[in-house]
């Protein structure tokens, strides 16, 4: 797995943190102690990624924080964290551009999935649509401009 990593321009630490059967942090624990970086952790029979004291996995439906961390590694030249939050509320007269298709945003069949959908045509067929626009005719909310925002999922420009 770090060879592929490594291969991939990554950066890791080649001395894995390597925990003793009796000290082994939980995640909880290890969240805790390391709220800075990025690190690729290993549980039993799972690996997942720490990035500034979140758990990243996609894969895993349950965070199961007390599960106890068997090794992890950390990722050197991993690119900063999540920018700060923009500034509330926003010019709605900027144009809103969609990062990320509707089916990898949101849950399929959810009636979030289906507001970022129709934004998402919306702004297909409108080009450059400001964001005043695309709230008025469709069924996206303040509320989701916000929340897609600070995750990354649209951008106002």
């Amino acid at each position: 797995m770090l060879e592929a990593l490594a291969a991939l321009g990554a950066h890791i630490s080649t001395e894995p943190g390597v925990f003793q059967e009796d000290a082994r942090p939980t995640l909880a624990e290890f969240r805790r102690l390391f709220r800075r970086g990025v690190f690729i952790v290993g549980v039993h029979r799972h690996v997942l990624v720490v990035r500034d004291g979140v758990v990243i996995d996609p894969n895993w439906r349950s965070l199961g924080s007390r599960r106890r961390v068997w090794t992890a590694y950390e990722v050197l030249n991993a690119a900063p964290g999540r920018s700060p939050a923009p500034s509330w509320p926003p010019d709605l007269s900027a144009s809103l551009e969609a990062v990320v298709l509707p089916v990898r945003a949101r849950r399929p069949e959810t009636d979030a999935y289906y507001r970022y959908y129709d934004m998402w045509l919306h702004l297909r067929h409108n080009p450059g649509a400001s964001a005043g626009e695309v709230l008025r005719w469709t069924r996206y909310t303040r509320s989701d401009l916000r929340r897609d925002t600070r995750r990354g999922l649209v951008r106002l420009g």
